[in-house]
């Protein structure tokens, strides 16, 4: 059997030109460098957990919160829901991957529910393509709920107009 040439050594001779003090200053630099990228990501796994964290003592200190408020009644509130009850909702929806990238970027249920698009959700809060639908789905269903909730406030406030403009409004609610 016989041994090949190695190709990783293009020029033998440059190996004999390296200065063995450049060669240290260069590992020290580099050390320094990976040093001061593991406390980046240190950090930053830190302010994660630390956002998960908060988001399990909301749900632990109100423990009627998950159950009443999102799974029986406050739904029809969706719009006025804070970053916590998102990233909840997200949750117990069975998409809790997203939780951080929403609690990350502050996404309040006005947020959720009408500005979000496909193009936001997926390349600002890494939601994956198969997980799209089931978003759509979820913002569509608080979006029919808030939605009553306005039309029982619309009723509420045409009680209080006279006849001849009440009528105009039903005209321009069926038009829509």
């Amino acid at each position: 059997h016989t041994r090949k040439k190695s190709n990783l050594i293009q020029q033998p001779q440059a190996v004999e030109e390296i200065d063995p003090f450049e060669l240290d200053e260069e590992t020290r630099a580099m050390q320094a460098a990976m040093t001061t990228l593991l406390k980046q990501e240190t950090t930053i796994i830190s302010k994660e957990q630390t956002l998960l964290d908060e988001l399990k003592t909301h749900e632990d200190n109100d423990p009627n919160f998950l159950y009443v408020c999102l799974l029986l009644g406050k739904q029809e509130g969706a719009n006025r829901w804070n970053m916590w009850e998102v990233a909840s909702k997200l949750r117990i929806e069975g998409l809790e991957e997203y939780c951080l990238p929403f609690l990350q970027s502050s996404i309040d249920g006005a947020v959720f529910l009408y500005d979000l698009n496909d193009q936001a959700l997926s390349t600002e809060m890494g939601v994956k393509k198969v997980h799209l639908g089931k978003i759509h789905r979820i913002v569509d269903e608080l979006r029919q709920k808030c939605r009553k909730e306005w039309d029982q406030v619309v009723i509420e406030m045409a009680r209080d107009i006279p006849r001849s403009v009440q009528f105009y409004i039903h005209l321009l609610l069926q038009l829509l």
